[in-house]
């Protein structure tokens, strides 16, 4: 037994290593890799590449420190990608190559949640658990989402598999830790996480008391107080230096740029955002059309084999779930990405009941290896992440930041020493972007001061920018790579910076990308004879 328990885990480590090289293989091949990097990916590049300088002033102190002072959007994301470049020699792909450790830690969970099956039969859920297109997202996609919905999933799930009456204490402190990672991965999901979790915990919790009232509330009180404190402690931590930018955040997303980010559709239409065929396939693959299946078959087995504690924990579980589904759908901001809150709980409630099902039918290992990899070959396909050389949108994206990025780097590479940095101004998001430049600039440790004003309504405000801009981006308007569906106010405002600039005398005009449609990207170069406008201080 030990044995095949050896060669279970050792099969498991080969394949997601397997996984792993397919999977990074075809971004390199014809993904996301074959493109220039862009949001949001990119703007967790280059928080990366930015710590990657406090790491060599300063050593593990000095990254640590940089915490405190440049509030991280995703703290795991930035230690990831920071080792990416560390040992990648500041390459785009190596932050990409080091999201190989998702795969580590999800099948990691799932052979947790799985903890009462033979080794083999773990191994075959997994295996079919893989095949979900989630999984490949885990490694074409450098955002915190898709982790994200995961690590929430199976907090969910592991706290309603854990007896929170007898648990033991080191148990229920590494649970709270998952659960603090889980929050943390994304902060500013941090309000709909907690909601999630914390409605996991007070159901379990609720069915621990209910379930044995001789024991009375307190043995549960006690170890839930543990857990929650321990997912609480680094939270906290993170927020004493970090609080503002979450703020921030939320807010203008939630409540100031409200009107750029809303979704525009039906009642029914936000409804079924979530749960309709092209968005719920699009990371939950075969999930979307076995998981009300699985979970009625975990229910009529549990019903069956008189499991009625197991029952309970199970259908508290999957009201969680709605809970994870009802969150995002009220939302007025709606993305597929959003959706991993949702769709990683799914995922992980059906690998939960699989698992229940093959343990209460006591089916074979050889069966239940048998059938996941069936589930794998049928379902699963290297191809993975939403962008690639096959989008012609991104292509010409790949084009429009190619043909601006060496009169800016140039333009950067002439600043004498001491003399303030190059300030660029972008006035649209797409199909040249802020961020890409800055990604490609930081690899060359040239450091530009960058001005955004996507969302800026007021005409004022761009002249203001102008003033102070060396090099000014504009795009007409209509132009292929421009955001379709959000609603950024700057894109009504092309026309008038363009023909403001083209008869300034200040500013040299370039043409310097062409779409398929004829529409241009302008640079717009300060000559030396007409120095800028210094920002307010």
């Amino acid at each position: 037994m030990q044995g095949q328990s050896r060669a279970a885990r050792l099969f498991l480590a080969a394949f997601c290593a397997l996984f792993f090289a397919v999977s990074f293989s075809y971004i390199i091949r014809a993904g996301r890799l074959t493109l220039v990097p862009i949001y949001d990916d990119v703007s967790y590049l280059n928080d990366a590449i930015s710590r990657l300088t406090y790491f060599d002033a300063g050593g593990i102190l000095g990254f640590l420190k940089s915490f405190t002072f440049m509030p991280a959007h995703s703290p795991v994301l930035a230690v990831i990608g920071t080792l990416g470049f560390l040992f990648g020699a500041e390459q785009y792909a190596a932050p990409y190559a080091f999201n190989g450790v998702w795969l580590v830690v999800m099948a990691l969970l799932a052979w947790r949640t799985l903890d009462s099956l033979p080794d083999w039969s773990r191994v075959g859920i997994i295996v079919a658990m893989f095949a979900a297109p989630m999984f490949g997202f885990l490694i074409s996609e450098f955002r915190p989402d898709i982790g994200w919905g995961l690590l929430v999933g199976f907090s969910v799930v592991l706290t309603a598999s854990a007896d929170l009456t007898g648990m033991r204490y080191p148990a229920a402190i590494r649970l709270g830790l998952l659960i603090g990672l889980a929050i943390l991965t994304k902060p500013s999901g941090m309000p709909v996480a907690i909601v999630v979790i914390g409605s996991g915990i007070v159901l379990q919790a609720a069915a621990c008391f209910l379930l044995d009232r001789r024991t009375g509330f307190a043995p549960v009180l006690r170890r839930s107080a543990s857990l929650i404190a321990t997912a609480l402690a680094p939270i906290i931590l993170y927020l004493c230096f970090s609080w503002e930018h979450v703020w921030e955040y939320v807010y203008a997303a939630l409540v100031t740029d409200k009107d750029v980010w809303t979704t525009r559709a039906s009642l029914w239409g936000h409804i079924s955002f979530y749960l309709n065929h092209f968005n719920g396939t699009i990371l939950l693959g075969w999930f979307w059309y076995a998981c009300l299946p699985i979970w009625a078959a975990c229910l009529v087995v549990l019903a069956a084999g008189r499991h009625y504690a197991l029952l309970v924990r199970f259908c508290l579980l999957l009201l969680t779930v709605f809970v994870a589904y009802a969150l995002p759908t009220a939302s007025v901001m709606k993305t597929f990405h959003l959706g991993s809150i949702f769709y990683g709980p799914v995922i992980a409630a059906s690998v939960y009941a699989l698992g229940l099902i093959a343990s209460s039918l006591k089916l074979s290992p050889k069966i239940v290896l048998a059938i996941g990899a069936a589930i794998f070959v049928v379902a699963w396909t290297p191809k993975t992440g939403n962008l690639g050389r096959d989008n012609p949108t991104m292509v010409v994206v790949n084009k429009a930041n190619e043909a601006i990025f060496p009169t800016i780097i140039e333009k950067m590479q002439s600043r004498a020493p001491g003399q303030p940095p190059v300030t660029l101004f972008f006035s649209v998001p797409g199909p040249a972007y802020d961020a890409t430049i800055d990604f490609w600039a930081r690899q060359q440790r040239q450091f530009g001061r960058y001005l955004t004003g996507y969302t800026w309504t007021d005409w004022a405000q761009y002249l203001d920018a102008i003033k102070q801009s060396d090099i000014v981006v504009a795009a007409d308007e209509g132009t292929i790579g421009q955001p379709g569906n959000f609603s950024f106010p700057s894109v009504g405002f092309q026309g008038r910076i363009i023909d403001t600039l083209r008869n300034d005398p200040a500013f040299e005009t370039k043409r310097a990308f062409v779409d398929p449609q004829g529409r241009a990207v302008w640079l717009f170069i300060r000559r030396a004879s007409f120095p800028q406008t210094p920002p307010a201080s």
